[in-house]
């Protein structure tokens, strides 16, 4: 793999000192039911968007649905904002287009369907969900609550969130299982009659030919239903836990340095990596022209590079175990190695961006192994604001 990483960083003509966006730069649409934005409701401001625009939900909107049906918007909600929605749905992306969904919170249903093209969940919650048929999805910061279950089309197959037939990675976030049903101890003139609470449901459900990998996360089995009410001895039991996660044989579960919780376990294989879990973060948005901070994690002494340029793909090959990553990369700089802590924040300047738009930028990190070995952190993106584009 040595020989693979310096044909890697070694690819292209060297980074000028500011970053160049590879994206064409789209326009603000602002959704407010109150009249602050320029339409009322998510669907009227989607109808109206172009490719690569971005929906920004500034105030509680007319409608409770986030629907992108084949043409790729990015959709931001404010982080001053807590409203929830129904749904949020993202579903027949083509190829080589992305869609990026940040900041949701509250956000009930999660689908993901028949994309082939790169989508990007990032800082937010859903209730359940599922990932059906997807080539590249990429999960960072979320939060699947366990406030519901689907089949997700296979009946009784009841799960949190389903994968099925999708190229997934999941990082620093958590999966929770729904809760099983209460139990009931008895009251009055019978102290004694009761039933038990009902089992935890399942959280994770990989199937079909899907490649998943979950790093720097936790994964909660449902917890068993309690058994409320009563005075005194009640002879009923809660529940049994749900899985923390179900692998069919022929689907790819890979586990980095992220810890499952269930009193009942889990069912199928999933590979235990070891190592740690190189990752990114980024702010959300930054001004066209302003420095922002990378923050890399590794273990210290890595080598961090910055790749610009290209496209975001998903890759699942032995050297980048299955991550979304930038593809074509104009060239590369060199940002430092990793300090003692374990961290290291590099200052990057964004590229200028025209009044009243707003560019995203792709960000993806390598890291050069003392042994010469390579690791990808999974690429991300910062939205770069022209003049006029409020911070979100």
């Amino acid at each position: 793999m040595g020989h693979l990483a310096n044909r890697l960083l070694l690819l292209g003509v060297a980074l000028a000192a500011s970053l160049q966006s590879s994206a064409a730069a789209g326009e603000i649409l602002r959704i407010a039911a109150n009249g602050t934005g320029d339409y009322f409701s998510i669907a009227d401001a989607y109808a109206a968007a172009a490719e690569g625009d971005t929906l920004l939900i500034i105030g509680a909107p007319l409608d409770t649905r986030v629907q992108v049906d084949g043409k790729a918007v990015d959709v931001v909600m404010t982080s001053a904002l807590s409203h929830s929605l129904l749904q949020v749905s993202v579903r027949n992306l083509g190829a080589g287009k992305t869609v990026y969904i940040r900041g949701i919170h509250y956000g009930g249903l999660l689908a993901v369907e028949d994309c082939a093209g790169s989508v990007i969940i990032a800082d937010s919650s859903f209730g359940f969900g599922w990932l059906l048929r997807n080539d590249s999805v990429a999960m960072v910061r979320t939060t699947i609550e366990g406030n519901g279950a689907s089949s997700a089309g296979a009946p009784n197959d009841l799960a949190t969130f389903h994968v099925n037939d999708t190229s997934v990675l999941v990082s620093q976030s958590e999966l929770n299982g729904q809760v099983g049903e209460y139990g009931q101890c008895g009251s009055g003139i019978c102290t004694t009659c009761c039933y038990d609470g009902g089992p935890g449901y399942n959280t994770l459900r990989v199937t079909g030919s899907s490649y998943m990998r979950v790093q720097a996360s936790t994964i909660y089995g449902g917890p068993g239903g309690p058994v409320v009410g009563g005075l005194g001895f009640c002879p009923c039991s809660s529940g049994a836990d749900g899985l923390s996660y179900s692998v069919d044989s022929g689907a790819t579960l890979q586990l980095l340095e992220t810890t499952t919780y269930s009193g009942t376990g889990s069912n199928g294989h999933a590979t235990q990596l070891s190592g740690t879990a190189r990752r990114v973060d980024t702010p959300v948005s930054a001004d066209g022209g302003s420095s922002f901070q990378l923050l890399i994690s590794g273990d210290p002494g890595d080598t961090a590079y910055l790749l610009a340029g290209g496209d975001l793909i998903f890759r699942p090959t032995y050297w980048s175990a299955g991550i979304i990553q930038v593809n074509g990369a104009l060239g590369r700089r060199r940002l430092g190695s990793i300090p003692p802590g374990g961290v290291l924040s590099v200052p990057l300047t964004a590229p200028p961006v025209a009044s009243g738009q707003v560019e995203p930028l792709l960000t993806q990190v390598v890291l050069l192994l003392a042994n010469g070995e390579i690791r990808l952190a999974p690429a991300g993106i910062v939205q770069v604001r022209g003049a006029g584009v409020a911070a979100w």
